[in-house]
């Protein structure tokens, strides 16, 4: 009888603790983190915000997000620094085959210099998703290459909008941006959605498709 005792108490213990680990390491409780963007306004008069997206596996638990700047974006999305969201330091423009985006040197055309740094022109085209024409204050934002086109009216400008509207697409162009996870159009568009999004960005039958939606 006394070895039945002495002999249970292990047992017990043992499947105490193998309850407690499988209630530590309950699928439901783990989470991804992403990184994303919205076009809703943000601070400094940009038209755009960059976030990391922290989704649980359990649908009960409400995604959040951090808001980050467009370097922190594109530093993360190139594969630089420490990152949940980017944990394997992927080059995440290269994956998706995003053109002119990530690290760019200092170069010279025509005896004109023009400064390197990391930068994405297509990130620097998300305004015109939203917009036919550029409504912030500050000078609209012109990517790294050096022929981007420009609006001749006003050469600090890359050119007009996509958007049927002044300030927000309209409902044809909103059904293509739900197709990249939007519900509307300032909804955070993240993970593999965003990336493919600016690489159909630079496809110009897709950008024309989106004008005249």
């Amino acid at each position: 009888m006394l070895f039945k005792r002495i002999y249970t108490i292990p047992v017990a213990l043992a499947l105490l603790g193998f309850g407690l680990f499988q209630q530590s390491a309950n699928p439901s409780t783990y989470s991804h983190e992403y990184l994303g963007f919205s076009l809703m306004p943000g601070a400094n008069s940009s038209p755009v915000t960059y976030h990391i997206i922290c989704k649980y596996d359990d649908p009960a638990i409400p995604t959040s997000d951090e808001n980050i700047s467009e370097r922190e974006f594109i530093s993360i999305a190139y594969g630089w620094g420490e990152s949940a969201a980017n944990p394997n330091h992927e080059n995440f423009f290269d994956k998706y085959q995003i053109a002119h985006c990530g690290y760019v040197p200092d170069t010279i055309i025509h005896y004109i210099l023009y400064k390197g740094g990391l930068g994405c022109d297509p990130l620097e085209d998300l305004w015109k998703l939203a917009h036919s024409e550029w409504t912030y204050g500050s000078p609209a934002p012109i990517g790294n290459q050096p022929q981007q086109k420009q609006n001749v009216s006003d050469p600090a400008t890359p050119g007009p909008g996509w958007a049927r509207d002044p300030n927000h697409p309209s409902d044809g162009q909103l059904n293509i941006l739900q197709q990249y996870g939007a519900q509307t159009y300032i909804d955070i568009i993240y993970g593999e959605n965003a990336f493919h999004l600016l690489h159909d960005m630079q496809d110009p039958t897709w950008v024309a498709r989106y004008q005249s939606s």
